[in-house]
């Protein structure tokens, strides 16, 4: 039988996505034989969340942060505070669907799992971004190849199983909470959000982990009304994530091949050229990650100390096992 699980929803002023989504979750957890618990770090809200949280299901616990401090520090209280080994991460703009808890804990049965992550749908069942996460570069940026078009069921019918997945999404995964406080946690480099979930599983690949792609665990993910981009402009999102991008890479990419050839080469043409277009918003992540080059260091010296595999060994293991007709 697998392990009874904890998830934990971080929360800042999502008080209406609570009240859509809690229930679908306390029902995830009633119908899972296993049992479990939910918490909700509530991260300074100001719209009532934390007390509608205390009173609206017996056995929810709610964790309160008097401030904000963010995606991160939010999942992390939650993991450091879960009764059980296996830590569900669900943000609040995702609603699971029935039988969802199972699939991602037998899949952390293995000794070397780090982290499982759900098959994420829209509203209309047709499949959000790469659930499959199979990195490429183009150009200078580190992407993901994709099945296109498809819905739910035809990508299940692509992935029946799991698969090697670069990384899992922070919005929907599970992950073993001892191996997550032994390998650091969420790197503070890449605050206020985007690519920590990134770094954290690359990390685990690099120490000799496995992160997989779970296609029968489903939630439906509502993006577009989740906390970043309530209280954030869409400009502001987007040149944290390019910074987070260029953070990312210099952090991790170890081989020469990757970092100068891939990246370094590329990176340069387009600076060169990028002001022909007016395109400031590139120039400002650029000097954005300049500007922790500092911590880019530090972790970059930590990373290549403790890796166990190469870059090419971890795109390689990915790409092999991958399905035709991902691109």
């Amino acid at each position: 039988m697998p392990q009874p699980v904890t998830i934990v929803i971080p929360n800042y002023n999502g008080l209406d996505l609570l009240k859509a989504h809690v229930p679908s979750v306390l029902e995830a957890l009633a119908s899972y034989e296993s049992g479990g618990e939910l918490i909700v770090v509530d991260d300074g809200s100001t719209d009532g969340s934390a007390s509608w949280l205390e009173s609206c299901a017996p056995g929810l616990r709610c964790i309160r942060h008097e401030a904000n401090k963010g995606f991160s520090a939010a999942c992390t209280t939650g993991i450091r505070q879960a009764r059980f080994p296996v830590v569900v991460l669900l943000n609040s703009d995702a609603e699971p669907l029935p039988g969802f808890l199972e699939p991602l804990a037998v899949s952390l049965e293995g000794h070397d799992v780090f982290a499982a992550g759900c098959l994420s749908l829209q509203d209309d069942g047709r499949t959000v971004g790469e659930n499959l996460k199979v990195p490429h570069f183009v150009f200078d940026k580190l992407r993901f190849r994709k099945f296109r078009g498809l819905d739910g069921e035809s990508l299940q019918q692509r992935v029946p199983a799991p698969l090697p997945s670069f990384f899992a999404s922070g919005g929907f995964m599970a992950l073993k909470a001892a191996l997550f406080l032994e390998l650091g946690g969420f790197d503070p480099l890449f605050e206020p959000f985007y690519y920590e979930d990134v770094d954290l599983c690359y990390r685990a690949w690099k120490r000799g982990y496995t992160v997989l792609f779970e296609p029968r665990s489903v939630v439906v993910h509502r993006h577009r009304s989740g906390s970043i981009l309530a209280h954030n402009s869409k400009k502001r999102v987007n040149t944290i994530m390019e910074r987070n991008r260029f953070l990312f890479t210099w952090k991790n990419m170890t081989s020469g091949r990757l970092l100068w050839g891939r990246h370094a080469a590329p990176l340069a043409f387009r600076i060169l050229t990028k002001w022909l277009a007016l395109d400031f918003q590139f120039y400002s992540a650029l000097f954005g990650a300049l500007g922790r080059l500092g911590a880019v260091r530090r972790g970059r010296r930590l990373e290549k100390k403790e890796s166990m595999r190469s870059d090419s060994e971890i795109f390689a293991a990915i790409s092999d096992a991958a399905p035709p007709g991902i691109r």
